[in-house]
């Protein structure tokens, strides 16, 4: 059984300029566009598991972000590094971001 969700997700993303609606089925799936036929069950499968494959290759840098410093925090670091020639704060910035790409290594 289609997550439907994922499956609206899906077509989403592989059909971006194509419209369409969807009820409470796969089977309800409606293709608003004369421009490409109404993907099959096949190529639903397929658009579903390309769109899983990108959303896990992904979901790092979702992850790293929520967890990086906050953009306010590495322009101060900068700036002691740089015009206060401190890197105190710029040293142990790169020590969490080094720690945060470590626990959410890239996929590839």
């Amino acid at each position: 059984m289609i997550n439907l969700e994922l499956m609206q997700n899906a077509l989403i993303h592989k059909f971006k300029e194509y419209d369409f609606s969807c009820g409470e089925t796969v089977d309800s799936l409606v293709w608003l566009n004369d421009k490409r036929p109404k993907p099959t069950e096949i190529e639903i499968q397929q658009a579903i598991d390309e769109y899983v494959i990108y959303k896990q290759s992904i979901l790092y840098l979702e992850k790293r972000e929520k967890e990086y410093p906050k953009l306010q925090e590495l322009i101060m670091a900068l700036w002691e590094k740089v015009v206060e020639n401190n890197s105190g704060s710029a040293d142990t910035l790169q020590a969490l971001r080094i720690s945060i790409k470590e626990k959410y290594p890239s996929p590839t």
